[in-house]
């Protein structure tokens, strides 16, 4: 079973290195890593070149996270598609990459499957680790009962069910990682593991603050889930 690796960039040379020199461990036949760029004015194609098989530069750049993904995934050969945003990485990777691989392999109707975050250990609070695993809880319930919903820094994905349903829908700004479970569980199984988990880099914490952020969080939910009007706002980096 391929594992195509797609991770969305914009303007990330800083983080960029990071994330793509954790997933040297694992590429080869049956991984290749992917990615595509939204446009970006600094070095991050330049940093990323050698250690990526392929890079998508969208035509129409400065889009949406859910159009760069989706360009992404439509140049990926991989039976199975492993989002990962470009400040995020898997500790134990290769353990984790079995785990994927046996657990698509086993059941068929298995369709979607995130995982669990933490900020990285080295930058990480105690309010990162209060406020992440009340949303890892939180997601883990949610597809429990059926409704799918996804970890954007890390969504795996079968691929022929992903093309079924065209992907992410581009016009969304936000909760496009759980609009796109959402439908996937109309389909087949969705879950969230806590076989392993992802790192992320905490800076829209330390940016904005967890009171900015979980507000944003419950009002794109309200606007997408409820009035089904998406964040006007466009996809920015987050420094």
């Amino acid at each position: 079973m391929k594992i195509s690796f797609i991770i969305p960039a914009l303007n990330e040379e800083k983080l960029v290195l990071r994330t793509l020199r954790s997933l040297q461990c694992v590429r080869g036949k049956d991984v290749e890593i992917i990615l595509s760029d939204d446009g970006s004015s600094d070095k991050t194609c330049t940093h990323a070149r050698p250690l990526v098989d392929e890079i998508v530069l969208l035509s129409q750049p400065h889009s949406t996270i859910g159009t760069c993904r989706n360009r992404g995934a439509k140049q990926a050969s991989g039976d199975v598609l492993w989002f990962l945003d470009c400040d995020s990485s898997i500790p134990n990777l290769p353990a984790a990459l079995t785990y994927v691989q046996q657990q698509f392999t086993a059941d068929p109707e298995l369709v979607g499957l995130t995982v669990h975050s933490y900020v990285y250990a080295g930058e990480r609070k105690l309010v990162d680790h209060f406020w992440l695993g009340q949303r890892n809880w939180l997601i883990w319930v949610t597809n429990i009962l059926g409704l799918g919903q996804g970890s954007g820094e890390c969504l795996i994905v079968r691929r022929e069910t992903f093309m079924q349903i065209h992907g992410f829908n581009e016009q969304l700004t936000s909760n496009e990682d759980h609009d796109l479970f959402f439908r996937l569980s109309r389909l087949g199984k969705t879950r969230l593991s806590w076989k392993f988990y992802v790192e992320i880099s905490p800076r829209r914490f330390r940016v904005e603050g967890w009171n900015k952020v979980l507000w944003t969080w419950f009002v794109n939910w309200i606007r997408t889930f409820i009035f089904r009007k998406p964040n006007p706002a466009p996809w920015e980096r987050r420094d």
